[in-house]
């Protein structure tokens, strides 16, 4: 296999080559969860709750007594995820299993130290959805997130259960209350819905490839750009340093990159991808198509300009907010 000389990574090119990529608007929900993810990290104390946490502590205190699969679906997150979840929070003492008589179902409550954990975490969370926000005029942001609503309620998709999403009768045991209705009405929360959906299209509309969403993106990226390191996925598609060499020796390891140390720099390693890699891509295509057109297919092809609009001025907004903690968000159209 012959990989042409690997050159100095070109900074246009990896602007160009994310602007590319962005036009899919599963990455861009996918990188604004990332986003409010951090932002919500930079407002919590160092011991604090994660996002998943909370939102599964807010759940508990809406619906207690309510049993993991229950819980699961409520959510609209998958078993394993409740689980790890779950018994994270309850080796902190912040929640208690209850055995039902029949011991088969174990009831989850709060415990008294996890009410002022949550009432805090509460606070936090506001004040991360107006950060979050911010940067839109009030119009845009209600209607992005009506946008965004309208997704993460489709029933249709292959992404876990989520209970909200249902009506009549299906939606009968859902909780109800202000609280509630805000828990599931943040940016927070519908972006992380949508990511999920995305999620789960790709997966089953890539079947076959055996290929993640963030190796095909990085692969991408690594094409794209023509020459690639881990800055380069640092700031094309919004990944930390150690997932960024993860996903390259992933791909390295199936043939798909080839890497080698430049003579100028030899404490660095360039990336480029091989044919092999080139030839997947090709066959990927229409595939990453099917599953973005499925993740909008509620929305009419104008709702679906606009979202891709607004989200995309969003993270530009907020490129220098998370640079530091999730990895900088590089657009053409930034500043």
């Amino acid at each position: 296999m012959k990989i042409a000389p690997a050159q100095a990574v070109d900074d246009q090119s990896v602007i160009l080559a994310q602007a590319l990529l962005t036009d899919r608007a599963g990455y861009l929900v996918r990188r604004a969860h990332q986003v409010s993810a951090a932002l919500f990290s930079q407002h919590r104390a160092r011991a604090d709750l994660t996002p998943g946490q909370f939102e599964t502590l807010a759940m508990i205190d809406a619906s207690p007594r309510s049993d993991q699969i229950t819980l699961a679906r409520l959510l609209g997150i998958d078993r394993s995820t409740t689980t790890v979840i779950i018994d994270g929070l309850a080796r902190r003492g912040l929640l208690e299993r209850k055995v039902e008589t029949d011991r088969r179902r174990r009831l989850l409550d709060l415990t008294e130290e996890a009410s002022d954990v949550l009432r805090a975490a509460q606070k936090r969370a506001r004040a991360t959805e107006q950060t979050m926000i911010a940067p839109l005029g009030p119009a845009v942001a209600e209607e992005l997130r009506g946008m965004l609503k309208v997704i993460a309620a489709d029933t249709t998709t292959p992404a876990p259960l989520w209970t909200q999403a249902f009506e009549g009768a299906a939606a009968a045991c859902r909780p109800v209350g202000t609280e509630v209705d805000w828990l599931f009405n943040r940016f927070a929360f519908l972006t992380r819905r949508c990511s999920q959906i995305w999620n789960a299209c790709f997966m089953e509309a890539t079947a076959g490839f055996d290929i993640t969403p963030g190796q095909y993106a990085a692969l991408y990226m690594v094409n794209a750009a023509g020459v690639a390191d881990q800055t380069t996925l640092v700031q094309g598609i919004g990944v930390d340093r150690t997932t960024a060499a993860l996903l390259l020796r992933l791909l390295e390891s199936r043939g798909l990159t080839h890497s080698s140390v430049p003579a100028q720099d030899r404490r660095r390693r360039i990336f480029q991808a091989t044919p092999a890699g080139r030839e997947l891509l090709v066959e990927l295509e229409p595939h990453d198509a099917k599953a973005d057109r499925w993740l909008l297919s509620r929305l009419t092809d104008s709702e679906a300009c606009r979202l891709r609009a607004a989200m995309t001025a969003l993270l530009d907004a907020h490129e220098r907010t998370v640079a530091t903690s999730k990895g900088a968000w590089r657009h053409a159209n930034a500043r």
